[in-house]
């Protein structure tokens, strides 16, 4: 059943980019995405990394927040040269939903 939801959840996990630059040249840049839930499924961790990194990071709910079925929730991402970035999210029951190559643009 839940296999089903992945077409759908890929079209609603990144909804948008905005460009936020951060100080001057050596700042890092940095642009905000606000992930959207529309699954009946809490999302518990939320990873979110850049499609050439080996690292996931950390995860970006946190250990005291999840994203609730049909919830939204804002996060802010490193700006890197290239767009592409992979996502994992983990929902209430520990199943893993992994996107590769997922394209962010600016605005």
């Amino acid at each position: 059943m839940k296999r089903k939801l992945l077409a759908p959840l890929l079209c609603i996990v990144l909804i948008g980019a905005l460009l936020a630059g951060c100080g001057g040249d050596d700042a890092p840049k940095t642009f905000s995405v606000t992930v959207e839930n529309s699954t009946i499924y809490a999302f518990n961790e939320l990873y979110v990394s850049a499609t050439a990194s080996d690292n996931w990071g950390s995860d970006h709910l946190g250990s005291t927040n999840i994203l609730k079925a049909n919830g939204s929730y804002d996060i802010t991402l490193e700006k890197y040269d290239y767009e592409n970035y992979d996502v994992l999210i983990v929902d209430e029951d520990g199943d893993e939903y992994l996107f590769r190559y997922v394209t962010l643009t600016e605005g």
